[in-house]
């Protein structure tokens, strides 16, 4: 009779519902972490996976346009083998070269901090995104400098 009344006091109800509550936080606390490690997991040789990750399928539309410098067309990712003035060359992993154009309009940014063009470094690695020309240099809109 006494245990009847334990387990029907208003008490034990609030209790029970509490204890509920903490269990579904911690389940979304462990789901935000799991969460949390796959990004980070995804992010973590963001520049070495890019075309792994981002090149599209193995084959183009009707099985045109392979070949692996198709994905290039309108920027390159690489290291930084050259600077000058105007423009920077990149090697990508192929060991081609591009040769990319900067100007004034040209967004420079690494960590999301925009940077200068004297802060770049050679052996960096960047991906460029831009518009190619009929000579085959790129006009830069973005580089991206991936940290080290």
């Amino acid at each position: 009779m006494e245990t009847k009344n334990i387990l029907s006091t208003k008490f034990l109800k609030w209790l029970s519902f509490g204890v509920l509550i903490i269990v579904a936080l911690l389940l979304v606390f462990q789901l935000g972490i799991s969460v949390g490690y796959h990004k980070a997991n995804f992010a973590i040789k963001w520049a070495q996976n890019y075309k792994r990750d981002f090149g599209g399928p193995r084959m183009g539309m009707f099985g045109i346009y392979t070949g692996n410098n198709f994905m290039y067309g309108h920027g390159v990712l690489g290291t930084i083998a050259k600077i000058t003035p105007d423009s920077i060359v990149i090697r990508s992993a192929d060991n081609s070269e591009k040769i990319v154009n900067i100007d004034s309009d040209t967004v420079l940014n690494q960590a999301a901090q925009n940077i200068k063009l004297q802060d770049l470094k050679t052996d960096q690695q960047v991906i460029v995104i831009g518009s190619p020309n009929q000579d085959g240099t790129i006009d830069a809109k973005i580089i991206r400098v991936f940290p080290e």
